[in-house]
């Protein structure tokens, strides 16, 4: 037995800890501990541990009343729990609950650690929703972006010739007198449409056909603006370009007709038998 109890002596010496360096281990430690980004329940849950091991190192006051009317206990729990309170406010993220915390700290009881709590997490709870919405927010501005940014830059462009938007004046149908080149890709419109309306009369035939033609391009001219307005993203539908095409072709028949019903003018040749 001598020698058992010798060796738990000298175990005992060498590894016990005493109970003040610990407590003071743990007053740093709590001292020390801030939340760094964590959550709220995480940077609570840290705090809670060390608190819980502290707290079996507290001693409680005794009162020296014969029948205690100082309620000297609950005093000391209030003190632990204003102690709590301060350790838990004092390693919150000061970016962002510095607001919330001045705002507690200026009144003049402080709240119970449960109130604390449950406070923080609410207003954690809300700043995430926050978050939330303008992440989504930024996705759709992003998507629409580019889009929204070319509308605007078309609609400013005014060609410097006919005074339209939409166009450049490099680009403009009245002044270059030439189609864009969807125009010549159906059969009977641009230069070949318009040769036929001149066929073998002069004067005021021509002059007819002439004027048909260029109130044709006029229309054109504010189709392919209004195209150009469109020609971004999102593009014609199959549909939308069956009725363009239809139109077009409405405008070949009404213009070809005219020109037929177009006779020679005086000291013409009679073209039209």
């Amino acid at each position: 037995m001598d020698d058992v109890h010798d060796l738990w002596d000298d175990l005992k010496a060498r590894f016990a800890v005493g109970d003040s360096m610990r407590i003071y281990e743990l007053k740093d430690m709590i001292r020390g501990c801030r939340q760094n980004g964590d959550s709220i329940s995480a940077y609570y849950g840290r705090l809670k541990t060390l608190w819980d091991e502290y707290d079996e190192y507290r001693v409680a006051p005794k009162c020296a009343c014969s029948r205690c009317t100082c309620d000297l206990a609950k005093q000391f729990a209030k003190q632990i729990e204003n102690e709590k309170g301060h350790d838990f406010l004092l390693g919150l993220d000061t970016e962002i609950f510095g607001t919330l915390r001045s705002n507690i700290l200026s009144q003049e009881d402080l709240p119970t650690l449960t109130r604390l709590y449950n406070m923080f997490t609410q207003e954690e709870r809300h700043r995430n929703m926050m978050r939330g919405r303008e992440e989504r927010t930024d996705v759709v501005a992003f998507a629409a972006g580019p889009s929204s940014f070319h509308v605007r830059t078309e609609q400013k462009v005014v060609c410097a010739f006919c005074k339209k938007p939409g166009h450049e004046i490099d680009q403009c149908f009245k002044r270059t007198g030439k189609y864009p080149d969807w125009w010549y890709d159906n059969p009977g419109k641009g230069r070949g449409g318009r040769g036929r309306g001149a066929g073998r009369g002069r004067g005021k035939a021509v002059a007819n056909a002439v004027g048909i033609d260029e109130s044709l391009g006029s229309e054109v001219s504010q189709v392919g603006t209004q195209a150009a307005n469109t020609s971004q993203p999102p593009c014609f539908t199959d549909e939308q370009w069956r009725g363009f095409l239809q139109l077009m072709e409405t405008y070949k028949t009404s213009s070809v007709s005219a020109e037929k019903l177009t006779g020679p003018a005086y000291e013409d040749a009679d073209w039209s038998g």
